[in-house]
């Protein structure tokens, strides 16, 4: 059986998350472009974006005031409404959530960089009793050797430093071997 590093995993991940990341606001940029040409088209103000209010910046705050643009309108707005690329909702990890039913296709690419960032926590955290490690560095353990966690515990200090946890491994000829924490990876 062929056994995997936790450190390879973690880049392979990582790249598809700048991957789908890329992806995504690919996705994200052609909608809003699309979505602003249709809203003009239709007649929308680009001022106000159908809202009837334009932002007038300030150093401490943003006031808003009523939208002076010729024909902007009440009935105009009822006919084109809101630029959807306006919408203030906010979005799991960008500044504004699109309601469109395209921008909704974009949410699972998000679930599964949530999906993938999980897995890379989970990856990165100690290992515990019963993984299943090798040694990636050190000086007094072949690097290299695989087994199973039989024991995890603390290390004292010296001279007041706290010195990194050490482990306990077992490999399947039953040959044991203790080092740092540090000096090992999980193996999926």
């Amino acid at each position: 059986m062929e056994q995997i590093r936790a450190g390879e995993v973690i880049e392979q991940l990582l790249a598809d998350i700048d991957y789908l990341t890329k992806i995504s606001d690919e996705l994200d940029a052609a909608l809003i472009r699309h979505h602003n040409a249709l809203f003009l088209r239709n007649g929308g103000c680009p001022e106000c974006h159908g809202t009837g209010y334009i932002e007038v910046s300030s150093d401490y705050y943003t006031p808003v005031q009523r939208c002076t643009k010729e024909g902007c309108n009440e009935e105009t707005r009822k006919k084109t409404g809101i630029n959807p690329t306006k919408m203030c909702c906010p979005h799991r990890t960008k500044g504004w959530y699109w309601s469109c039913k395209e921008h909704r296709m974009i949410d699972p690419i998000w679930d599964k960089i949530e999906a993938i960032s999980d897995i890379i926590n989970d990856l990165k955290k100690s290992p515990a009793k019963g993984d299943v490690v090798t040694v990636v560095k050190g000086r007094k353990v072949p690097i290299g050797f695989t087994g199973k966690v039989i024991w995890v515990g603390t290390s004292s200090s010296i001279r007041g430093r706290r010195l990194p946890d050490r482990i306990g491994i077992k490999d399947e000829f039953g040959e044991v071997q203790w080092t740092s924490i540090t000096n090992v990876e999980k193996v999926m």
